[in-house]
């Protein structure tokens, strides 16, 4: 079990838990064949249930993936959105 008092959270009394191997990861590789095992590792440590295990914000910026090429782009280097792009605004535009 990876995350031990599960059973401690508010409604876990009335859930059923089977115990299984942990899939996420196995799934993530099938499925992004195309996207960087480190970067994969990632994603994994956000995804953790447990929160005693689960990587921080301030952890995440320290991780290799910010720091390697390519590097993520700078605020000037961001596109700029120049019309309404949520779907309230633009149902609005439409009307």
């Amino acid at each position: 079990q990876s995350w031990p008092d599960w059973t401690k959270l508010p409604g876990a009394k009335n859930m059923q838990y089977k115990p299984m191997e942990p899939q996420l990861s196995h799934l993530m590789r099938e499925h992004c064949k195309g996207v960087h095992l480190d970067d994969l590792t990632l994603l994994e440590r956000f995804l953790t249930c447990n929160p005693d295990k689960r990587i921080t914000a301030h952890q995440a910026l320290d991780d290799n993936f910010f720091w390697s090429e390519p590097l993520p782009a700078t605020f000037e280097n961001m596109p700029k959105i120049t019309e309404a792009c949520h779907e309230w605004q633009v149902k609005k535009k439409k009307q």
